[in-house]
C-alpha cells in the first residue's frame, strides 16, 4: 500500500518538477486523479488476473479429473471383473477432485453443489467391494456431462 502511495507521489512529484519549468495551463488536481485511476484499474486487472489464475487451475484439475474418469470408465467397459482395479481408480478419482474441489466449491457453489450429486455417488460406487458395472456406467456418463459442461462455462 505504502509503496504505491510512494509511487503515486514520485510520479505526481516529477510531472510537476518536468512541468514547472513549461508555461502552460496544468490542473494539477487531474493530474493526482488520473494517477488514482490509473492504480485503482491496475488493482482491478491484478484481482482479474488472479481469478484467471484461479480457473485455470480449476481447469487443469478438471482436464485430470475427466482423465481418471475415462481410465475407470475404460477398466468398467473392458475388465467388468476386475473389482480391484475398480476400486483403485475410484480411489485415484477421489484424490483427483480432492485438489481441486475447495476451489470449484468457493468460485462456483451452485456448479460444485450439481457436480458432486453424481460425483460422490460414482467414488463410493467405484470404490465398493463389488462394484456395479451398471451404476458405475450411468454416473460415469452423468459425472462425464456435468463435468463437461462445467469446462464450457468456465472458459467461456
Amino acid at each position: 500500500m505504502y509503496k504505491k502511495l510512494l509511487a503515486v507521489f514520485l510520479v505526481s512529484f516529477f510531472i510537476l518538477a518536468g512541468f514547472s519549468f513549461i508555461p502552460t495551463d496544468i490542473n494539477v488536481d487531474e493530474i493526482i486523479v488520473y494517477t488514482e485511476e490509473v492504480t485503482v484499474n491496475s488493482e482491478v486487472f491484478l484481482q482479474d488476473t488472479q481469478n484467471n489464475s484461479s480457473d485455470a487451475t480449476i481447469m487443469e484439475g478438471v482436464n485430470t479429473v475427466l482423465a481418471t474418469i475415462e481410465a475407470l470408465k475404460d477398466v468398467v467397459e473392458q475388465s467388468p471383473d476386475e473389482s480391484k482395479e475398480i476400486i483403485k481408480r475410484g480411489k485415484k478419482l477421489d484424490e483427483d477432485w480432492e485438489l481441486i474441489e475447495k476451489k470449484v466449491e468457493d468460485a462456483y457453489p451452485e456448479d460444485y453443489t450439481n457436480i458432486e450429486e453424481s460425483l460422490y455417488p460414482l467414488i463410493d460406487a467405484a470404490q465398493s467391494e463389488k462394484p456395479n458395472n451398471d451404476v458405475l456406467k450411468k454416473l460415469i456418463t452423468e459425472v462425464n456431462d456435468k463435468l463437461f459442461k462445467f469446462k464450457e462455462k468456465i472458459s467461456a
